[in-house]
């Protein structure tokens, strides 16, 4: 048996919901005010398409400092696993826009 989950307004016996109007504005939303140099152009995509997957006992300020130094193209780094129960390895996934920045890492830093 469903119930009704809304009350009813005491002073019409309605919904509640029912008079509510519950829409900001109707007005058209502002154009994009970012400026011409943060947005890419048209075809330009940044990709980072090539990853490898980096257990270490480094911490991420030391590896965005290597990747920094290091890396010619694009690169971004995600945290791979927070329930470890080893707090002094970490598990990353390092993304490379170029694949000869990988192998540069890959030779670097898993030799």
């Amino acid at each position: 048996m469903m119930t009704n989950q809304y009350r009813e307004d005491s002073r019409s016996g309605e919904d509640r919901r029912h008079a509510d109007d519950r829409r900001q504005s109707d007005q058209p939303v502002a154009e994009d005010q970012r400026s011409g140099d943060s947005r890419r152009q048209e075809g330009e995509q940044r990709q980072c398409n090539h990853d490898i997957i980096y257990k270490t006992g480094n911490t991420l300020p030391e590896l965005e400092g290597w990747l920094a130094d290091n890396v010619e193209g694009q690169w971004d780094i995600a945290l791979m696993d927070l329930t470890t129960s080893d707090l002094s390895t970490n598990i990353f996934r390092v993304m490379f826009e170029r694949e000869s920045d990988r192998e540069l890492f890959r030779a670097q830093k898993l030799s």
